[in-house]
């Protein structure tokens, strides 16, 4: 690299090299414009509320009641394992989509 550079000075092709910088004013700070920590922390803090997080109980937790519209938007299995899950009934899915969905229905209100 060291002959590019010397090849570069004899064409008169002046190199920047990304250590050479121009002179940059400098800050200097007088007495008045030193802040403390505490005056900047004091500045910094923002006051806020405390916030308190509880938790759900899973266990007492109540399920949303089916209509017959959300149950004609699923599977026949799916409405066999909801039920199953939720009231421990075992619907026939030889039967049609319809019929599960009264049993479905008829045993959500019995849960009741």
């Amino acid at each position: 690299m060291v002959w590019i550079n010397k090849v570069k000075e004899m064409l008169g092709i002046k190199s920047v090299r990304p250590y050479e910088f121009e002179e940059q004013d400098t800050l200097v700070l007088t007495p008045d414009d030193q802040v403390t920590s505490k005056e900047k922390i004091e500045k910094a803090s923002v006051k806020t509320n405390p916030v308190t997080v509880k938790h759900k109980n899973h266990t007492t937790q109540s399920h949303k009641s089916e209509t017959r519209k959300s149950l004609e938007k699923m599977t026949k299995v799916k409405i066999d394992e909801l039920a199953q899950e939720r009231f421990g009934v075992e619907l026939d899915r030889r039967r049609t989509k319809e019929i599960m969905i009264d049993e479905f229905l008829t045993a959500q209100k019995k849960a009741k």
